[in-house]
């Protein structure tokens, strides 16, 4: 048993402790550099927050559904439906909006979030009386626009790191590009 620990020692554990070649410390060099060059994680942050922010539209849009009551004809109803829409249409077009400036979407679902609290709140409890009941509503309403909005910022500063290391890196290419010697004959 001490024998067999001891060659697992040896085997697995020594070996780290060597210095690796040159090659392999410049290969994980590039490879690192590629990962931060790559934009991929930027993008799932987009698109993370692009489906969490229209999956929260849908689910403040469900709460139009109780417009429809059968003491009312067609015409009120949908009157009343389309009233009750008006908040998801503002989102939407938020939602929107944010797909072209994502800082400045991003901040403006960061306030709504922050801002509704206190309100989605103070009317829930005063309907329910429970701390806890209205801290739930408030998580379940605000939460995902506090989670999309902060996605959004992140995606924002990702891509504009990742612009700006393009720029740095098209720089040092053309600056080491040596001009063609024009011919004066």
């Amino acid at each position: 048993m001490v024998g067999q620990l001891t060659s697992i020692i040896v085997i697995k554990i020594i070996p780290c402790y060597f210095s690796y070649p040159d090659s392999i410390i410049q290969n994980n060099q590039n490879r690192m550099e590629t990962i931060r060059n790559n934009s991929t994680g930027a993008t799932a942050i987009h698109w993370i927050a692009s489906i969490i922010c229209l999956i929260a539209i849908l689910f403040i849009s469900m709460f139009a559904l109780d417009a429809f009551d059968p003491a009312l004809t067609f015409i009120q109803q949908l009157k009343s439906f389309m009233m009750h829409l008006i908040p998801s249409f503002v989102l939407l077009s938020l939602y929107i909006f944010t797909l072209k400036k994502e800082l400045t979407g991003g901040l403006i679902f960061l306030l709504i979030g922050l801002a509704l609290s206190p309100f989605i709140y103070t009317h829930n409890f005063n309907l329910n009386h429970s701390v806890g009941t209205s801290l739930g509503i408030v998580a379940m309403i605000n939460l995902p626009f506090i989670i999309v909005g902060v996605l959004f910022i992140v995606s924002y500063y990702l891509h504009r790191r990742k612009r700006s290391i393009k720029k740095i890196q098209e720089e040092k290419r053309n600056k080491n590009k040596t001009p063609v010697p024009k011919n004066e004959g």
